[in-house]
């Protein structure tokens, strides 16, 4: 990508901010930072996240955007506080349409999305101003390859790639029903991150301290996210490896200028962890 392509993408509606406000914009990023680190403060961080928003939408300060961008997030992390209800251990809901895992990440997108709505019409916000658009028809396409090609290389890869941080396990992918609930999971946690994380945080955040610094916080936010005490090995290369996809998700966004690639991908990506959360079959070691 040239020089001038790449500017032209990032070009973006950034207020015109003074370095005050501009570093006080960062106050609400380190918040929501602090919550990925600590569980336990995470409604707390909710609370004061809501609270500085508040007041700098009724002094219409240009933070309001920068107090805004991490709301849904923190609705997000904070629904994953809260004990989720397990599958069958023995794969007996793989195929159910209404499985416990697809059923709980359901209901997750839909608070942090139902959130990210109230918020945009109290900012006046259309959901254009983040991505969230019809993309060019080469894109569509691209996406729906993507999505067909990344899949099946999931399903088939993805026991022999999470082992050293799961554990020993096979996945049972012989039922083609299975695809019903794995859908509604894949697609309900691509669609809630992929907006609140490259549409929400970047755009909102943007506003304030530019796209390039908005592109690449937002995609530490979604790495550091992504460092749970499941791991049986080190999380840092997954928190590495997620940060990095969360990066180019972002510069996806602003190129095609739609979620939808992102989306489709994460989706394809996300099957596999529908199938280790209701259709996991533990080997011995």
């Amino acid at each position: 990508m040239s020089g001038h392509a790449a500017s032209g993408f990032l070009r973006h509606a950034r207020l015109r901010s003074d370095p005050a406000t501009s570093a006080a914009a960062f106050a609400p990023i380190a918040l929501i930072l602090y919550a990925d680190v600590v569980r336990e403060a995470r409604l707390l961080v909710l609370g004061v996240l809501l609270f500085g928003f508040s007041y700098t939408l009724a002094r219409q300060s240009e933070l309001r955007w920068a107090w805004a961008a991490p709301i849904p997030i923190a609705v997000w992390l904070t629904w994953r506080t809260i004990s989720a209800p397990l599958a069958d251990p023995g794969g007996l809901q793989c195929a159910d349409a209404l499985s416990p895992p697809a059923a709980w990440r359901l209901a997750q997108a839909l608070l942090a999305l139902g959130t990210l709505g109230v918020l945009m019409g109290v900012l006046g916000t259309k959901p254009a101003a983040i991505w969230w658009r019809r993309p060019a028809v080469p894109v569509a396409r691209l996406s729906v390859l993507g999505f067909f090609v990344a899949a099946p290389l999931g399903l088939l890869l993805s026991a022999a790639i999470a082992r050293p941080y799961f554990g020993t396990f096979d996945l049972n992918i012989s039922d083609p029903l299975a695809l019903v609930p794995g859908l509604v999971f894949s697609l309900s946690n691509a669609i809630g991150e992929e907006v609140i994380y490259r549409g929400a945080f970047m755009a909102f955040a943007g506003k304030v301290i530019g796209l390039r610094g908005a592109l690449v916080l937002q995609a530490v936010v979604f790495g550091v996210a992504h460092a749970g005490a499941h791991f049986m090995g080190s999380p840092m290369p997954v928190v590495l490896a997620v940060g990095f996809g969360g990066y180019v998700a972002g510069l996806l966004t602003l190129k095609t200028r739609s979620l939808m690639m992102p989306i489709a991908v994460h989706a394809a990506i996300d099957l596999p962890v529908y199938v280790f959360f209701a259709c996991r079959n533990p080997l011995p070691l």
